[in-house]
């Protein structure tokens, strides 16, 4: 199995020689590997990616992230989320998630308060 690690690990496994990783590499790893509590965190952060195919892996080689990592963070930032730069992808996307609709809340509630206001307005003869 291909990966990209942004960390370094060390996955061990009884019996077997631990594997260590560098981080920011592409490495080839036994498949014992994704079986580990550690990688099952690590891939869930972020931290490691499994690498399908060259083009995923020319995508990381180039900037460290794939587009869909780009885009989020892109999104994260415009939403002014706290520590965009350092969540991983599952987190980032959560917060986005929730900024949104609490964006979106904020919006009806102002529209609403200003109905009210144009009714209270409006001259009465």
């Amino acid at each position: 199995m291909r990966i990209f690690t942004k960390k370094a690990f060390q996955f061990e496994k009884q019996n077997v020689a631990s594997v260590v990783t560098k981080a920011m590499a592409f490495q080839e790893v036994p498949d014992w590997v994704k079986d580990t509590l550690l990688f099952k965190l690590a891939l869930k952060d972020g931290s490691i990616q499994v690498i399908a195919n060259t083009k995923q892996q020319k995508e990381l080689e180039n900037n460290g992230m794939t587009e869909e990592e780009k885009e989020l963070r892109e999104q994260a930032k415009q939403l002014d989320i706290k520590k965009w730069q350092t969540l991983g992808i599952d987190k980032l996307k959560k917060a986005i998630e929730e900024k949104q609709k609490q964006l979106q809340q904020q919006g009806q509630g102002g529209q609403q308060e200003g109905q009210k206001e144009g009714q209270e307005q409006t001259p009465t003869q």
